[in-house]
């Protein structure tokens, strides 16, 4: 799953926010926003959270997952780069 279809999943930005908020996790709405962006990520060092907050909600992921859809993206990137 991608990260931009597991934050919809998980409510999208503004319930994600305020769900990573009641784990004691400080960010902008703006920032969980952000990685629903074709060019951004989830920073790995959420995905413990996140993973916590899936299960909660009836959401089937786990780290390996969110590993990679990362690791896919780094080599899209990568691949858009060389091939420009």
């Amino acid at each position: 799953m991608d990260h931009k279809n597991l934050i919809a999943k998980l409510g999208g930005p503004h319930k994600l926010h305020a769900k990573l908020g009641n784990r004691g996790i400080e960010l902008t709405t703006t920032a969980v926003r952000a990685w629903a962006l074709s060019e951004r990520a989830i920073p790995a060092k959420y995905w413990i959270d996140l993973v916590a907050i899936a299960q909660t909600d009836g959401v089937a992921v786990t780290v390996s997952d969110l590993a990679h859809e990362a690791a896919r993206q780094r080599r899209d990137k990568a691949e858009q780069r060389d091939a420009a």
